[in-house]
């Protein structure tokens, strides 16, 4: 039997709000409204850091959200992070296939964006241990970091951005464990660094896919 892919802690049908404090007020407004809008799919929102090139899709000021779900309302099932804009329609920043985006979502000043990946077929039962997907200024898949040792249902996670050298601490949802990813951060990519270790034991966890 598979395991189920959805974590202890319940997430909330609306999405968890990351910006930081000049990102809230009318953006994180805006990211609760969308949230609660059309298929009621559970939602993660990050905030893009000033200082990023011109030329980027993604502006100071703009909120990243990966959906959780898809229409189905089926957990592991969204393929999706979508932008939003101040005055404007939600666009899509990115499209994958055959993913299970999760509420590991962040925006690295580095110019890349980090989202978990837990994929299942039916909201139930996952397909594979995941990954962390990385995307670039454009909304494009550039690499996908897995290691089923310490990326073991990437469900969420922080980062301290050091710019080029990036520490990221995933909680992992089909272990129970805590990874500590150390990444090095270059204008062609990023790079998971041998230094990647599991910072916590095995903490009591139950799955449940409601």
């Amino acid at each position: 039997m598979g395991r189920n892919p959805a974590g202890a802690i319940e997430i909330a049908s609306l999405s968890t709000i990351v910006c930081a404090p000049r990102f809230f007020g009318e953006y994180a407004r805006r990211c609760l409204v969308y949230a609660g809008r059309e298929s009621r799919e559970a939602r993660r929102c990050g905030g893009w850091p000033a200082g990023v090139p011109s030329w980027s899709t993604l502006k100071p000021g703009d909120v990243v959200v990966s959906n959780f779900n898809a229409k189905s309302n089926l957990q592991g099932t969204g393929t999706t992070i979508v932008k939003l804009v101040s005055n404007s329609d939600p666009v899509t920043f990115f499209q994958g296939s055959n993913l299970g985006l999760t509420t590991a979502l962040a925006v690295l000043g580095g110019g890349f964006v980090l989202v978990g990946n837990v994929p299942t077929t039916d909201g139930k039962n996952v397909v594979a241990p995941g990954s962390l997907l990385v995307t670039n200024l454009q909304g494009g898949l550039v690499k996908e970091l897995k290691d089923p040792n310490l990326l073991d249902g990437p469900w969420d996670l922080t980062v301290i951005d050091g710019g080029r050298f990036v520490r990221v601490f995933v909680s992992d949802v089909l272990n129970g464990k805590v990874a500590r990813i150390d990444l090095a951060i270059g204008e062609d990519g990023v790079q998971m660094l041998p230094g990647s270790t599991n910072t916590a034991t095995v903490w009591t966890l139950r799955t449940d896919s409601q």
